[in-house]
């Protein structure tokens, strides 16, 4: 590997662990796990209902690690779960009104600065930066193909 390549992976790593740890902050102070402030952020995000495969899916936890979190803010009143009726086991999670208030006050913030970022950026910009990524990922997932098995 060459040295300027090594070099800018260096810096790719730091600033997407520097943009993991703003995150990690971001439930720190909520007083949550990274998954159950993840689980509000898009439920709020959304503003609708969800059922954890989804939530499984989209943020790439384990369902024991959505579970995990979902019976935290049900605990502490932010969620609440609602059986569908003929579906099984599937469960709709949905935000209470303590869960918005919540929301608004720890989740809303983090929103708006994450817009806000976004917005100093061009269309194009934006663009670049999002098929970069898809790009260079799909690259990583090829090179590790078949050792989490």
């Amino acid at each position: 590997m060459n040295d300027k390549i090594r070099e800018q992976m260096k810096v790719y790593d730091q600033l997407y662990k520097e943009q993991a740890d703003f995150y990690c902050k971001a439930a720190q102070w909520a007083g949550l796990s990274d998954a159950a402030h993840w689980v509000l952020y898009r439920l709020y995000g959304e503003k609708r209902d969800m059922v954890q495969s989804e939530l499984c899916k989209e943020w790439f936890y384990s369902k024991q690690t959505i579970n995990s979190a979902v019976a935290r803010l049900v605990e502490a009143g932010y969620v609440e779960l609602k059986q569908e009726s003929g579906k099984g086991h599937r469960k709709w999670i949905m935000l209470t009104k303590a869960g918005k208030g919540f929301s608004k006050k720890y989740v809303a913030p983090i929103l708006t600065a994450e817009q806000n970022s976004f917005e100093i950026l061009t269309d194009e910009e934006r663009e670049i930066l999002i098929r970069l990524m898809k790009k260079q990922l799909e690259e990583l997932n090829k090179g590790v193909e078949g050792l989490w098995q």
